[in-house]
């Protein structure tokens, strides 16, 4: 038997073993009509046209590879997309991890401009915003919701995330709120229910666009954006600040600059909260999310918790307040997921193909990953020491948290 034969032989081994220990039952079709199947009805057909796709692919055995061969339109799927994707925890557990290559490790470490920050982040958020309110709640909060019950639905999940970030920073009215990548305004106009002067800074235009129409359409003073990169905010402008959604971005080699930016443009005795994506330390190069940075968001990183952390302090902050919400990102993407699924047909309209078939991994992928505890997410609360000792920090959590407000029971804008 020669060795060709041999390597055949045992893909086929392989391949059977694959399908039949899956949860889901689904089947492997290759070229010349080889067919691997499980017992049950297949929910979806994986197709490779070509064979040698799938020695490669094996080969390296890298979840990465098999999410750009799928974009590459080198894997057909027939079917249950969503429920394709998600093998990915099955091809994580039998697939050995990957090693980040020096090239790679040399790259992260090049220090950032602002001319490829804008174009990292207008590459994912300039979409047409047709194509985020398939699947996003009204206000288009595209970050982890809150949910204080499993039966909640995404439109109060997300409401009550807004508030829980408001209350977090303890916004009263007259404050000035400073919200960094602000999206489409949905933080901004919350905490001006809390009577503070908010605005927001984003590298997209169309995102700040999107908040003065909302603004104006709806007769709200006291909201604005503009498009402005981190390094210009001014010095000491704002009494509370937040980022959510956006240390991703930053990339760790800018972290110093960032948190040193954050510190400065805060007003002493200041609050601001960061919510963002972290990463296991031990899991750092290992969890496919070379595909993310490359297919959805061009530029992102992610960090431990740890790193978040040490630069804060290093930067001159006070550590008040951290928690988890990994579990609460988990069931928000699959929220996403089903809504985009549910919508694929009118989202096939709005972005060319190649976008559409990285956004069929992009959600449920990320859902798996927050599930399985590849990722995390976690919200911080610090401090900007006042010397003066007029504005110390909360005494307890539940003095950070105050009294609840009334505002989740006003009826759901679209944005």
């Amino acid at each position: 038997m020669d060795t060709a034969t041999v390597a055949t032989d045992r893909i086929g081994n392989f391949l059977d073993s694959l399908v039949r220990s899956a949860e889901t039952p689904f089947a492997i079709r290759l070229e010349r009509g080889a067919y691997h199947r499980s017992r049950a009805t297949p929910r979806f057909v994986l197709h490779f046209p070509k064979a040698e796709t799938l020695h490669r692919l094996l080969r390296r055995g890298a979840l990465a590879d098999f999410a750009d061969a799928y974009v590459n339109g080198e894997i057909k799927v027939r079917g249950d997309i969503e429920a394709a994707v998600g093998l990915v925890g099955r091809l994580r557990q039998i697939l050995p991890p990957p090693t980040p290559t020096g090239s790679e490790a040399a790259e992260r470490a090049e220090p950032r401009t602002v001319d490829q920050d804008a174009g990292w982040v207008r590459a994912h958020y300039d979409l047409p915003v047709e194509f985020f309110r398939l699947f996003l709640d009204p206000e288009l909060v595209y970050s982890c919701a809150y949910f204080e019950n499993a039966d909640d639905d995404l439109e109060h999940a997300q409401r009550r995330k807004l508030e829980l970030i408001c209350r977090k920073l303890q916004l009263q009215r007259g404050d000035a709120f400073l919200d960094v990548g602000c999206g489409w305004g949905a933080l901004l106009f919350h905490a001006r229910g809390f009577g503070a002067r908010s605005h927001g800074i984003t590298l997209s235009e169309l995102q700040a666009a999107t908040v003065a129409r909302r603004a104006r359409e709806t007769q709200t003073r006291g909201v604005t954006a503009e498009v402005c990169h981190y390094e210009a905010l001014p010095t000491e402008s704002w009494d509370k600040v937040a980022s959510i959604g956006m240390i991703e971005h930053v990339g760790r080699v800018n972290f110093p600059a960032y948190f040193r930016t954050l510190y400065r443009t805060l007003k002493p005795g200041g609050l601001l909260l960061n919510q963002g994506i972290t990463i296991p330390r031990v899991r750092l190069g290992q969890t496919g999310g070379e595909f993310i940075s490359k297919h959805v968001f061009p530029g992102s990183e992610l960090a431990p918790i740890g790193d978040w952390l040490a630069g804060f302090e290093d930067a001159g902050f006070e550590v008040l307040d951290v928690q988890s919400l990994r579990l609460h990102y988990a069931k928000t993407l699959r929220h996403w997921s089903q809504r985009y699924f549910a919508r694929r047909t009118e989202a096939a309209r709005l972005v060319p193909s190649r976008v559409l078939r990285a956004w069929d991994i992009y959600l449920p992928a990320c859902a798996e990953a927050f599930e399985s505890g590849v990722v995390g997410v976690h919200q911080v609360v610090v401090h900007k020491p006042d010397v003066s000792g007029r504005h110390p920090p909360p005494f307890t959590r539940e003095s950070m948290l105050g009294a609840p407000a009334a505002l989740l029971d006003l009826p759901l804008s679209r944005a």
